[in-house]
């Protein structure tokens, strides 16, 4: 390409680059130049173009350079260390029993290094490299095995790797790491994972090549960086490189306006009403079948026709409640199956690795709702639960009770073998950051999180990999002090505001004003 192509090319795809000697984006994966075995699996996979942040980083990495990394949640930077990261395992000596892994990357969730340790098996299985997945909540024994056994990479979350190097004798050294990547660096530091991640970066040598990738770049993440990496390091932002979150410009934002103790009633309207227009829009696609099927009496096209709605009629869901407590999570499962009759899962801190483990496959798999079963259960929770709407504390909603064990008929209702995919998960923001499932349709938060970064985090979820994602988020006034932070937010992506959303902005502005005198 030439310079005038370079520079629309990255115009065109948001990027910005800065640095000293800073080599050209690629435009495709074959002119990123990758091993013949790397380009046969792409290839295998039916990989189309890379996405932005890979086109940037692949020729700065594979030069060596240390890279710094700030691009939107689902945009693809785990393949952007992960394919170079292979290369350079390949280049190094075999890693014998015993010795430590080559490359190292540190995340802030077990989630997320599951994720990537499955992203990179992808990959690395057919070089026969080995990758390790270590993270707390689970017994430590199993992992120190595995690590013993020499692996080529580990991805770990800091606390555990701490614990293992620092037990005596450690279980395992990094004096052979040369590939270090800090991935999510802004939410490592927000969970007060720094002096972790400093600790262990003393084991490792100074001459390694060092990678951070962050959502946003705030201070304390360029106080990281200026330590961490060289001072030739080339810093590469898709989009605007913000001190704050920023929202992805694929997610419609929608905002539900209740007060406290209209909360549970106003979530129950609308998972009926979002539920059900599912309904509607099949209905809408059914009559223009029928319309066309009428004017082409050939027998092929009239079943074809009634596939497609069958197959819109039965679509696979997935959608993604967050809650702010484990007992809120629990207390709002339990309501959602005894109201609609519909299985949900429940995600939290108190559940055990093995049963998160399961909870996220299921999750995955994604499953069907029967709409005329949630239709005929809203009506019947209608008439019989009048109440819905009690004025409570906050802290929960009548009418939960627990653990208790249901009818045979309630049983029937919601069976549940533990095994088949599920439709909808409610979670704490355990499952926010680093969880990777496809197409999930939306997200909604039951209850706003207590930071604009984790709003951000959570609605990120969804509208990944450039496909179209909705949110809705129950917003009550106690919910005012981030209604000027969410302007910002819709101004950025260039959506409607909501006019609730700028009365409550203005009385922000205006306690905020009183607080300052």
């Amino acid at each position: 390409m030439t310079e005038k192509e370079v520079q629309e090319f990255q115009e065109r795809l948001s990027i910005t680059i800065s640095g000293s000697n800073t080599p050209r984006p690629c435009c495709s994966f074959k002119q990123a130049g990758f091993p013949k075995y790397l380009q046969l699996t792409l290839d295998s996979m039916h990989f189309t173009d890379p996405t932005p942040i890979q086109c940037a980083c692949w020729p700065s990495i594979l030069q060596g350079r240390d890279v710094i990394g700030l691009a939107q949640t689902g945009s693809g930077k785990t393949l952007a260390y992960a394919l170079p990261s292979l290369i350079h395992i390949n280049a190094q000596d075999v890693v014998k029993p015993g010795e430590g892994p080559i490359v190292l990357i540190l995340a802030p969730t077990r989630e997320l290094a599951l994720q990537i340790q499955t992203e990179i098996n992808r990959f690395g299985l057919s070089s026969q490299l080995k990758t390790s997945a270590i993270y707390g909540g689970v017994p430590k024994g199993p992992q120190v095995i595995e690590l013993a056994k020499g692996v080529e990479t580990v991805v770990g979350t800091p606390g555990r790797l701490i614990d293992l190097l620092v037990d005596e004798p450690p279980k395992f050294r990094l004096d052979r790491v040369t590939y270090l990547v800090l991935d999510e660096a802004d939410r490592m530091l927000d969970f007060g994972f720094e002096p972790q991640i400093r600790a262990i970066l003393t084991q490792i040598r100074p001459d390694r090549q060092t990678l951070l990738f962050s959502a946003t770049w705030p201070r304390n993440v360029q106080d990281l960086a200026s330590t961490l990496l060289r001072s030739d390091v080339i810093r590469i932002s898709v989009g605007t490189a913000e001190t704050s979150a920023q929202a992805a410009d694929t997610v419609k934002q929608n905002f539900l306006f209740c007060t406290e103790g209209e909360r549970i009633k106003t979530f129950f309207d609308f998972i009926g009403r979002y539920l059900c227009a599912e309904d509607i829009r099949n209905q809408k696609k059914r009559r223009r079948s029928d319309t066309q099927t009428a004017q082409d009496h050939s027998s092929d096209h009239i079943e074809e026709e009634e596939n497609q709605s069958q197959d819109e009629q039965d679509k696979i869901r997935r959608i993604l409640v967050f809650a702010e407590t484990k007992r809120d999570v629990d207390e709002l499962a339990y309501e959602c199956r005894m109201r609609l009759r519909i299985n949900v899962l429940a995600l939290h801190g108190d559940k055990m690795q093995e049963d998160r483990e399961r909870i996220m496959e299921r999750f995955k798999q994604g499953g069907r709702i029967d709409l005329d079963v949630i239709k005929q259960n809203i009506t019947k929770a209608k008439k019989r639960n009048r109440n819905i709407n009690r004025e409570g504390d906050g802290k929960g909603y009548k009418g939960y009770k627990g653990d208790r064990k249901v009818g045979n008929d309630e049983q029937d209702d919601i069976y549940d073998d533990g095994i088949s995919g599920c439709p909808i998960l409610i979670a704490t923001d355990v499952a926010s950051r680093g969880l990777d499932v496809k197409n999930i349709e939306c997200v909604v938060n039951y209850q706003f999180p207590f930071a604009i970064e984790d709003y951000v985090h959570r609605i990120g979820r969804t509208g990944r990999a450039g496909v179209q994602g909705e949110s809705f988020t129950l917003f009550t006034p106690k919910d005012a002090k981030f209604a000027p932070d969410l302007l910002s937010l819709l101004r950025k992506v260039n959506q409607p505001i909501p006019k609730d959303l700028e009365i409550y902005a203005q009385i922000a502005d205006k306690q905020s004003g009183i607080k300052q005198r």
